[in-house]
């Protein structure tokens, strides 16, 4: 197995007025943790208390975890009702950063700048990048239309600029866009005309966790390239090696997976009892121990820069292309892929 992991190094983080250099982004990282990370723990210990208490007593579940997020800051509490949606993602990848003309407004700016919010918008630079990087690649090697299978797209923003950065370069792509949610897909719609790409895109409204129509849909469309970027957060081990290896197993020769997952960090308990958004964690090697096990040999990993989000970049071996696998480092739960 071929393994790799770098850090991102070339952060450019959006806000008022342009961008942030990497050197500035990990200054406020490290301000924001200083600030932040301990009133994150007392306001989640909060949060898990009310919660518990409402249970106990067998009432309504508090309708506002804490006042200094949710209850005062509307685009907080926003978020913290779309949680793990596409609209809460939305809210995180394109918030204005504006001058707070009110106490509501300056606590969205300042959670907003915390660094899981900070990552998960360097996570959607790096996805574009590494899409056109492949993008221009597979171009290059084959001079044919690139196809892209986006699953569990959400607003699909990085896949569709992407593919109009590629149009720039003279570079064809086509896209099928796969989600549960009706109105994630309609929004992409509506990114993919703005964009003026939407000759050039498809949508499939879609369960993703049914592994044979999943596997039915890629045989059928023979995409070069799979990006599924978050899906991986919400799914057992068992689920994301089964999923992974039917993408495997259907991907063209010579086509490639870009795909994440979020690292353990010491915002966790905020993100579960005040945002209510729980997920499941996985160090780097962790997440390539179940791309290799799936089948994938060449793998790449690259971490932002917050150290918060893993991307990862798998290839199946082209024709006549042999990769004799290497023992792992890693160990994995055993039967996981019975």
């Amino acid at each position: 197995m071929m393994f790799f992991i770098k850090h991102d190094s070339n952060q450019l983080v959006s806000t008022k007025g342009g961008v942030m250099s990497d050197q500035r982004a990990s200054f406020e990282a490290q301000t924001s943790y200083r600030l932040l990370l301990p009133l994150m723990y007392l306001l989640a210990g909060w949060a898990a208390f009310k919660k518990w208490l409402a249970r106990s007593l067998r009432l309504p579940t508090p309708n506002i975890n804490a006042l200094l997020f949710d209850g005062l800051g509307p685009i907080c509490r926003r978020i913290k009702e779309g949680a793990a949606s596409w609209r809460a993602l939305n809210l995180l990848y394109n918030h204005p950063f504006k001058d707070p003309k009110n106490l509501g407004a300056w606590l969205d700016n300042l959670w907003l700048k915390s660094p899981n919010a900070q990552a998960v918008r360097n996570r959607r630079r790096i996805a574009k990048n590494q899409l056109l990087k492949v993008i221009r690649e597979s171009h290059k090697r084959t001079g044919k239309v690139v196809k892209i299978v986006s699953l569990a797209c959400g607003s699909a923003e990085a896949v569709l600029q992407s593919m109009a950065d590629a149009n720039q370069l003279g570079i064809r792509t086509d896209c099928l866009l796969i989600d549960i949610d009706s109105s994630a897909l309609e929004y992409a719609r509506g990114v993919a005309k703005k964009l003026e790409i939407s000759d050039q895109v498809n949508m499939k409204r879609a369960n993703l966790l049914g592994f044979e129509k999943l596997g039915k849909i890629i045989q059928s469309y023979q995409p070069t390239i799979v990006e599924m970027m978050g899906l991986l957060d919400y799914i057992t081990d068992k689920q994301a090696a089964v999923h992974i290896r039917t993408i495997y197993q259907t991907l063209p020769a010579g086509g490639k997976l870009l795909t994440c997952n979020i690292i353990p960090n010491g915002e966790q308990a905020f993100l579960k009892h005040v945002i209510n958004w729980n997920m499941i964690y996985r160090r780097p090697g962790e997440l390539v121990e179940i791309m290799s096990c799936a089948g994938f040999r060449k793998i790449e990993t690259i971490v932002e820069n917050m150290n918060i989000h893993v991307i990862a970049i798998g290839g199946k071996e082209a024709q006549n292309e042999v990769v004799i696998p290497k023992p792992s480092l890693v160990a994995i739960s055993k039967g996981m892929l019975q």
